[in-house]
């Protein structure tokens, strides 16, 4: 079950002999948005940024997605950053979760799962990644300080993925779950959004939809 493996339920349906189902869709609306280039890059890491509980449904996405490629966990507590890497390694029987910044320099994704005002560990060298994943946003439009973080330190021209992409992706699995009454089978759906380009030197946390 994704959400039992996950640790994390954001929906939740009334089933009809009684009791309740739940679900997570966060992993849904990013894998959706990320199989739009995954298939050209199969064998590069990627980093989480974040280690809760949408930390949780951004690796799951990568692993269920692009089982041979490792995955790093960059958080600012060690010790939570770890837990979570055992936790899916084990899940998955793999070794492919890691603690740290890698040490290659060309990325799948880069995703930042933190508030938007939250600190970022710092990273010692540029990196170039084809995706970046920027979950935070707010009313205000303000830059989110993985997104100030990541026009500093990447180059190149990732994609932009922005939360609301996200959260839009999300509520239609969220809704087709509801219309099935609990009894969905999920299936990833082909991703049609628009992609969002932007030089890493002049990325901007676009806030309005």
């Amino acid at each position: 079950d994704d959400a039992a493996c996950i640790g994390a339920v954001n929906t939740v349906v009334p089933l009809a002999g009684g009791g309740f189902a739940g679900y997570n869709t966060d992993w849904l609306g990013l894998a959706d948005l990320l199989t739009e280039d995954a298939s050209d890059s199969d064998e590069l890491p990627s980093v989480v940024v974040g280690a809760g509980g949408t930390a949780r449904s951004a690796v799951y996405a990568l692993l269920s997605l692009r089982p041979k490629a490792q995955v790093y966990i960059i958080n600012r507590t060690v010790s939570r950053a770890e837990a979570l890497s055992s936790h899916f390694n084990d899940a998955f029987r793999t070794q492919h979760v890691v603690n740290g910044w890698p040490s290659a320099t060309s990325l799948y994704a880069v995703i930042g799962t933190v508030p938007p005002d939250a600190p970022i560990p710092p990273c010692e060298s540029k990196f170039q990644p084809k995706v970046v994943v920027d979950f935070a946003y707010s009313a205000s439009g303000a830059m989110s300080t993985f997104s100030a973080f990541v026009t500093s330190a990447a180059s190149g021209h990732p994609r932009l993925v922005r939360g609301q992409d996200i959260l839009l992706r999300q509520g239609l699995h969220q809704q087709r779950i509801w219309q099935c009454g609990g009894q969905m089978r999920h299936r990833l759906s082909n991703a049609t959004s628009t992609p969002y380009f932007f030089p890493a030197a002049q990325l901007i946390y676009v806030a309005n939809m």
